[in-house]
């Protein structure tokens, strides 16, 4: 589901990437699904897990009305960190690749900036034991190869993101099944996802409009009744028989 998002700003900006990357991962599984038709159920709960996190990441974004454009501009400076530690993998892998990437024409242009978002908000995202340790160093702290920052720009984990949204019941089965194929573990090799098939490029588009529909509450869209519909739906919870349904022998 494609929206016009025409505002801009922070909320806009996030709202617009993450809803092209879930649109994205719908089309992937399309391709996926039409040209491997045999072959393609790990990749595609691979895709499925990378569709479920961003959806996560959507849902925790406006989830607080009053937090909506605190958390887009965390998300967004939380580029920095992720270059910063980008860096500092070059630095010491010892490659020709970081050897070249550190000597490249854009890497130097664009380190001043790094430096500089790190300054201005790498602060934000460190770890209690990195707090202790900015207490000690000062500033210069920040721009260090074992600076201690968390994982992600949000606070918690995908497990409570997932409570949060009120997706706890389906977040222990979906998770754990789609990082077995993620990170080619033994059941995720050997036996392959629990959600197959036509389950996983139908549990992405649930994920899409998931999205959709909390980014076009915040921005007030109006939906026809079907999408509405659709809205509704995609937001029950996974691996539950519908309301309608359920009693039927």
């Amino acid at each position: 589901m494609e929206l016009l998002i025409v505002e801009e700003g922070p909320i806009a900006q996030v709202a617009r990437a993450y809803l092209e990357k879930l649109n994205e991962s719908c089309l992937s599984l399309g391709c996926l699904t039409a040209h491997a038709a045999n072959h393609w159920d790990s990749d595609g709960a691979a895709i499925l897990r990378g569709s479920y996190e961003a959806m996560l990441q959507v849902l925790h974004l406006f989830q607080d009305p009053h937090r909506v454009e605190a958390r887009a501009r965390s998300c967004l400076n939380y580029t920095w960190v992720q270059r910063h530690r980008m860096r500092e993998l070059f630095r010491s892998s010892g490659t020709d690749l970081g050897t070249a990437a550190l000597m490249g024409p854009k890497f130097r242009e664009i380190e001043p900036e790094i430096d500089k978002g790190l300054l201005q908000c790498g602060e934000g995202f460190l770890t209690r034991e990195g707090v202790k340790h900015l207490a000690r160093q000062g500033p210069k702290y920040l721009l260090s190869n074992n600076a201690a920052y968390r994982m992600n720009w949000f606070e918690g984990s995908w497990k409570s993101l997932a409570t949060e949204a009120g997706y706890e019941r389906e977040h222990g089965i979906l998770y754990s099944d789609l990082s077995s194929a993620a990170h080619s573990s033994p059941m995720g090799v050997l036996v392959g996802a629990i959600n197959r098939r036509k389950q996983i490029p139908y549990l992405a588009s649930r994920c899409a409009l998931r999205a959709a529909g909390r980014i076009g509450l915040h921005f007030k869209f109006k939906w026809s009744e079907l999408e509405a519909l659709a809205i509704e739906r995609a937001g029950r919870v996974f691996f539950n028989l519908p309301d309608e349904v359920k009693g039927r022998p």
